[in-house]
């Protein structure tokens, strides 16, 4: 819309999963010249999601999008830039408080840093979509 002369621009925040992402991860080409439509009429778009900024490459390359807020918003980072904007990571003590508590029997979790997941083995059996993971043995939690 015109006010005044001026376009009037809006952001618009989508999120991967269920949303610009096929079941099987992909964008469709339907969904990519809609994106493209958006940026052209001069609108921003931002992904948001809980993944770690460094997979969303894997799922949507090539594309103009330049922001991304990942890890659930502790990191917004520019992909034109390519350099990190926000974080707020989680202090390491913390991580492994949570592990611990976490690591019993039908407790399946998993978390992501910088390019990476990790995971317990037994969430391996449970979740499938976890190609990009590093699993979690039995070794000291603090060396680890």
């Amino acid at each position: 819309m015109w006010y005044g002369g001026f376009v009037d621009r809006k952001t618009f925040f989508i999120d991967l999963d269920g949303t610009l992402l096929t079941k099987d991860k992909r964008v469709t080409d339907r969904t990519r010249g809609a994106l493209d439509k958006v940026l052209k009429a001069g609108h921003k778009l931002v992904i948001c999601t809980g993944r770690c900024v460094g997979w969303f490459p894997r799922f949507v390359p090539d594309t103009s999008i330049r922001y991304v807020i990942g890890s659930n918003g502790a990191h917004i980072y520019d992909l034109k830039e390519k350099k990190s904007i926000y974080q707020n990571p989680i202090d390491t003590d913390k991580l492994i408080e949570v592990i611990r508590a976490a690591t019993r029997p039908g407790v399946y979790f998993h978390f992501s840093a910088d390019d990476n997941a990790f995971a317990t083995e037994h969430t391996r059996d449970d979740i499938s979509t976890f190609r990009y993971t590093t699993y979690i043995g039995d070794e000291n939690l603090e060396e680890w």
